[in-house]
């Protein structure tokens, strides 16, 4: 055990740097505490001494008095430790976890009780999906079809398992305005992400108008990327989007707006003779590009409200983004386009498929894995920029219920929160240490799931993964040993 874990137990992510100044150990069950802002600390940092006696901290700014507060309840569970010193900072300003409510969604008390225990490991962005083909989940004052067809399902039938009843959510104002309050109590900027010009059905299905064919659709009620796409040369198209857009952006007080532009087919384009039109005018080379002309378009409105834009990598294929201020967020790529855009001064948020997708069985992606991965070498063998920020997704067609989602999400949280600290250990180390955590956990009324569980052995690993792409993934993401109630 080395000293941070020792004289800080319990504490995750630990700290950057830990110097022992002082040689006998001393009571700190009952040091006296005392803070005072520094301008010479970073941002979301602090300094923490212990000289035998009290504890005297310096911090940057309130997010980093709070971290330090931390600590200093670390320090004061070890009852006793030399005098010593903590100076300690993020590696990655951008640290986040999300959550789908759009497939599946949750109750309030349950967002809050992840994010309590997102706040427990110093992440600072809940990015939070609301709109898929699935539903819309965001209440609306100026298009009020969005809240009675978008919001609902005539069934649910993901991964097979068929759910006949009609699945119904919308979180109201006041519920989204109590999340973010939450949210910010915490140090926490909530990112909605409304996903467009694609994964859109729940949109067109309350407005048909606003595809290539007009077509009357359902709300999609399974898994799956769907040819429901905005029609991208129509201005009633662009007059929804910002009406949207506006009572998103004054709902929500963050700088940043997530607009999607993953996965988004281009065929229902390719049939549209007024897309066809566009693309000839504009000149483009094909018709992904069009994609990158309604990015653009969003991303400048956006700019002209005063916010920024994060949008999945697909749309750097597409020729977006425009601004310098607009982050890319990286999940799946081809050709080294994220570390190209990174080298060029572009800001990416790292979360890897392969490492940081939580929702997927332990035999796909094993907590070591997730731990183990180093989000920067993927732009090491460039002139890119390391990554601006790290985040855990929890993508939800195949988790129904809050059991299920934090037995999949922990501890797999807990260590992409560490890596996106900068303070990883080894992953042995990184187990006993969370081990520590699980009364907070528990309190939080979060049961993560079992070491056993964790590090699926090799020939058990394949059966999980032939589960997953066979049909029944539904089965296949429950725990082995331990089913939900």
């Amino acid at each position: 055990m080395n000293d941070k874990s020792r004289y800080l137990p319990g504490l995750m992510p630990l700290p950057q740097k830990l110097k022992i100044t002082g040689g006998e150990n001393s009571d700190t069950a009952k040091a006296e505490v005392g803070f005072k802002k520094s301008g010479a600390i970073r941002r979301e940092g602090y300094r923490l001494e212990f000289d035998g006696r009290n504890i005297t901290i310096e911090y940057s700014d309130e997010s980093g008095r709070a971290y330090a507060e931390a600590a200093a309840a670390a320090l004061k569970r070890a009852k006793s430790a030399p005098a010593l010193i903590i100076e300690d900072e993020p590696e990655y300003e951008y640290r986040g976890f999300s959550l789908d409510c759009a497939r599946h969604s949750f109750k309030i008390d349950e967002i809050k009780r992840l994010i309590d225990a997102a706040a427990m490991y110093r992440l600072n962005r809940f990015h939070w999906h609301l709109t898929d083909d699935q539903g819309w989940r965001i209440e609306m004052k100026g298009l009020p079809k969005l809240n009675e067809t978008g919001s609902s399902r005539k069934r649910s039938d993901f991964g097979g398992a068929v759910d006949e009843r009609e699945y119904r959510a919308l979180f109201t104002r006041g519920e989204i305005r109590d999340i973010i309050q939450y949210c910010a109590d915490r140090h926490i900027e909530v990112i909605p992400e409304i996903d467009m010009p694609g994964h859109m059905s729940a949109a067109i299905a309350s407005y048909p108008e606003l595809s290539c064919t007009g077509e009357k659709i359902d709300v999609v009620t399974r898994q799956g990327v769907f040819k429901n796409t905005l029609c991208v040369s129509s201005e009633k198209t662009y007059e929804f989007v910002f009406k949207a857009l506006d009572e998103v952006c004054e709902l929500f007080p963050g700088e940043y707006i997530h607009i999607g532009g993953d996965e988004t087919p281009t065929a229902h384009w390719e049939s549209c003779p007024d897309c066809r039109r566009l693309k000839e005018e504009l000149g483009l080379k094909d018709f992904r590009a069009l994609q990158g002309v309604f990015c653009r378009r969003v991303e400048e409105y956006l700019a002209s409200k005063g916010k920024k834009a994060i949008m999945w990598n697909e749309s750097l294929y597409a020729g977006a983004p425009a601004k310098r201020t607009t982050v890319i967020q990286r999940w799946m790529e081809k050709g080294g386009v994220c570390a190209d855009f990174a080298s060029r001064g572009g800001r990416i948020i790292e979360s890897d498929f392969f490492h940081y997708y939580c929702d997927y069985p332990f035999g796909m992606t094993p907590v070591k894995k997730t731990y183990s991965f180093d989000p920067k070498r993927l732009y090491k063998k460039s002139a890119a920029a390391a990554p601006y920020g790290i985040e855990a997704e929890m993508w939800t067609e195949y988790i129904d219920n809050f059991e299920l989602l934090c037995y999949r999400y922990f501890p797999r949280l807990a260590a992409a929160a560490e890596t996106a600290w900068g303070t990883r250990t080894d992953y042995e180390d990184f187990k006993r240490r969370f081990a520590q955590q699980l009364g907070a956990l528990e309190a939080l009324g979060i049961r993560p799931a079992p070491q056993s569980d964790w590090d699926v052995p090799a020939l058990r690993r394949v059966p999980d993964i032939l589960k997953f792409f066979s049909g029944t993934i539904k089965q296949a993401l429950r725990p082995a040993r331990r089913q939900p109630k």
